[in-house]
C-alpha cells in the first residue's frame, strides 16, 4: 500500500496511518489496455456508472478542564458506500472499513496524546490567569471522482500540539473500485519518467512561485519513488499536492499542480481518461482547484470558494467565491462550516453552496460560473443532500451525508413542518441552462429511516388511497407519515397496512395546521415541531 512521503515536524504523524490495510486480491484486474478498447467515446461515456459515497462525521473526543474550558478537540471522518454499492463493489468496501478502523485506531490514540501535552501545559496558563489553549487534531474528505472504474478522495488534515502554528498536510486515497486495490501513479501514467520536469514547470509557472522559488524542483522530484507522490483523480486529470515543509517552507503553503489527460495523452493508462458528460467534485475551502471549463481557449480554470469574515458571535458572515481572479460575495449566511461542490452539467458550470448555521436547517445556494462574472442561479430552502442511516449491533443509529458527484441523479432531503418536523426527500438532476436541481417525482417521500408516526386523539375524516374514498378513522389509531406534497395534505399507512391521505390547511396567522376545521393538536397526540 502507499506510504506517504514524511513530513517535517508533527505534519509527518498526519498521514502516518494512512495507508490501508485492507487485503489485496491474488489476480487484480489487469490495468493495461489497448487505446482502440479504450476510446473515449460516447458509448464509453455512458458505461460510467456512479458510486453513493457518504462521509460520516465521527465520534468527536472532547476533553475539559475543571472550570470547562476546551482543553482537547478531535474531529475526523469516515467514508462509506451505499448497500447496493457495498453489495456490488465488496473488495472496494472492505478497503473503505479497513481504512475507517485505521483511522479510528489513529484517533484514538492522537486524544490520549493530546491530553498529556494540554494538560502539561495547563498550569501555565492559570498563572498567567488566562484561558488555555485548545489542541486539536481534524481530519476531512473530499470526493474528487467516484465510479465504476477509481474512486479518488483528497485528505486534508491539521494538528495544533503547542508551538507557533499549526501543523497540516494532504493525502490521496485513489481505489481500484473492482479489486479495492489502493492505487499508485503508475498505475495510472504509463510513464512517470518525464513527470519531475512536467510538474516542475508547472508549478514554477504559478504567479506566486513566478520568480524562481523552485530552482531545484525538477531535481527534487526526479528522486520521488511512485509510492511517494500524493494525488488525486479525476475527470480532467491528476491533482498532485505537496504539503507544507515537504517541497517548500511552510509560508508557501499547499502546492498543487494539474496534469490533464488531453496534455499528455500518450502518458495515461486510458481506462482512466474516459469522463461522463456530468460530474461534480467537492472543493476544498479556499484551494485553489484548477479546471479547464472551456476546452476550445487556450487557458485554465481557477475556483477557490470559501467563508469569509469572522464575526464576533462566532460564526462566519459571508461566503466567498473566485473565478480566474474575479470576486463574488455571498452575504449573510452566518454560517459556522459549509460544504461547497463544483458542478459540470453538461459542460457548464456552477458551484453550490451548503452553509451550516445556528440550526440544523441548511439551504442549497446554486452560482452559475458561465460567463466573465459569477451569477446567482437559485437558493432551495431547507433542503440538504441524502442521508445514509444504518444501526449497529448495539442499537446505536449511525448518519452520513451522501457527497455529491453525479448531477444526473442525486437525492435532496428537504426538512418540513407538516403534523411535525421531519425530512422528506426527491430524485433530482441539474438543470444544465440554468444548474438548478429539478425533480419528475410528484410527492416527497418522508425518510423511513426517522419513522414519523402519529396517534389519533379522536376521529376524524381522512381519504383512502387509492381511491379517494372518505372514511372516519377512529381514535386511538396510528398513522406512520409516507409523502406529503410539502403543502396541503400528508400521506400515512394506517395499522392495517392500508394508505391514507390527511388534508391540512394552514391558518396563515397563528402557522397552526387545522384537519376538518380542528387544530392538529385536537387531532393528534403529541405533534413534536423542532424548535
Amino acid at each position: 500500500m502507499k506510504k506517504f512521503i514524511s513530513l517535517v515536524l508533527a505534519a509527518a504523524m498526519l498521514f502516518g496511518f494512512a495507508a490501508c490495510n485492507a487485503d489485496k486480491p491474488e489476480n487484480p484486474v489487469n490495468e493495461s489496455t489497448t487505446s482502440a478498447e479504450n476510446n473515449n467515446s460516447a458509448e464509453k461515456k455512458k458505461d460510467i456508472e456512479f458510486l453513493s459515497v457518504y462521509t460520516e462525521k465521527a465520534y468527536e473526543y472532547e476533553t475539559y478542564t475543571e472550570d470547562y474550558y476546551y482543553l482537547t478537540e478531535i474531529n475526523y471522518q469516515k467514508l462509506h458506500l451505499s448497500e447496493e454499492n457495498r453489495k456490488k463493489y465488496p473488495r472496494l468496501a472492505k478497503a473503505l472499513d479497513s481504512l475507517n478502523a485505521d483511522k479510528t485506531e489513529f484517533y484514538k490514540d492522537k486524544a490520549k496524546e493530546l491530553d498529556e501535552y494540554a494538560s502539561e501545559q495547563l498550569g501555565y496558563y492559570y498563572e498567567d490567569g488566562e484561558q488555555p489553549t485548545v489542541y486539536t487534531a481534524n481530519n476531512e474528505y473530499f470526493l474528487q471522482r467516484a465510479d465504476n472504474v477509481v474512486l479518488s478522495i483528497r485528505s486534508d488534515a491539521d494538528e495544533f500540539s503547542g508551538g507557533a502554528h499549526p501543523n497540516y498536510g494532504y493525502g490521496g486515497y485513489n481505489f481500484d473500485t473492482v479489486t479495492g486495490k489502493e492505487l499508485v501513479i503508475t498505475d495510472v501514467m504509463t510513464d512517470i519518467s518525464t513527470l519531475p520536469t512536467i510538474l516542475s514547470e508547472k508549478i514554477n509557472s504559478k504567479d506566486e512561485f513566478a520568480d524562481g522559488f523552485f530552482s531545484s524542483l525538477e531535481e527534487t522530484l526526479s528522486e520521488y519513488t511512485a509510492e511517494q507522490f500524493n494525488w488525486t483523480i479525476g475527470y480532467q486529470g491528476i491533482t498532485f499536492c505537496f504539503s507544507p515543509y515537504e517541497i517548500a517552507p511552510y509560508a508557501a503553503g499547499l502546492i498543487t499542480a494539474t496534469v490533464y489527460f488531453d496534455e499528455y495523452p500518450e502518458l495515461f493508462n486510458k481506462k482512466y481518461t474516459i469522463a461522463p458528460e456530468s460530474y461534480a467534485v467537492t472543493l476544498s475551502e479556499w484551494s485553489d482547484v484548477e479546471f479547464d471549463m472551456n476546452p476550445s481557449d487556450a487557458k485554465k480554470d481557477k475556483v477557490s470558494v470559501g467563508l469569509s469574515y469572522y464575526t464576533e458571535e462566532g460564526s462566519y458572515k459571508d461566503i466567498s467565491l473566485n473565478l480566474n481572479g474575479n470576486e463574488f460575495t455571498v452575504e449573510d449566511v452566518y454560517a459556522f462550516s459549509a460544504e461547497y461542490y463544483l458542478v459540470n452539467s453538461n459542460g457548464r458550470y456552477f458551484v453550490y453552496l451548503v452553509p451550516h448555521g445556528y440550526n440544523d436547517y441548511t439551504n442549497i445556494l446554486v452560482y452559475d460560473l458561465n460567463g466573465n462574472e459569477i451569477k446567482e442561479s437559485g437558493e432551495l430552502d431547507r433542503t440538504a443532500f441524502g442521508s445514509l442511516v444504518w444501526e449497529d449491533e448495539n442499537e446505536d443509529t449511525y448518519q452520513a451525508k451522501l457527497a455529491f458527484n453525479n448531477p444526473t441523479q442525486f437525492v435532496l432531503e428537504t426538512t418540513f413542518d407538516i403534523l411535525g418536523t421531519y425530512s422528506a426527500f426527491k430524485t433530482y438532476t441539474v438543470n444544465s441552462e440554468t444548474g438548478m436541481p429539478e425533480s419528475t417525482d410528484e410527492f416527497y417521500t418522508v425518510d423511513e429511516s426517522f419513522a414519523h408516526v402519529l396517534t389519533s386523539k379522536e376521529a376524524f375524516n381522512v381519504k383512502i388511497l387509492p381511491d379517494m374514498k372518505a372514511e372516519l378513522i377512529k381514535a386511538g389509531s396510528e398513522f406512520t407519515l409516507l409523502r406529503t406534497d410539502g403543502k396541503t395534505f400528508v400521506d400515512a399507512k394506517l395499522g392495517d397496512g392500508r394508505e391514507c391521505r390527511i388534508n391540512v390547511e394552514r391558518d396563515e396567522e397563528s402557522y397552526h395546521l387545522f384537519i376538518d376545521g380542528k387544530s392538529e393538536y385536537d387531532i393528534f397526540e403529541d405533534v413534536f415541531y423542532a424548535g
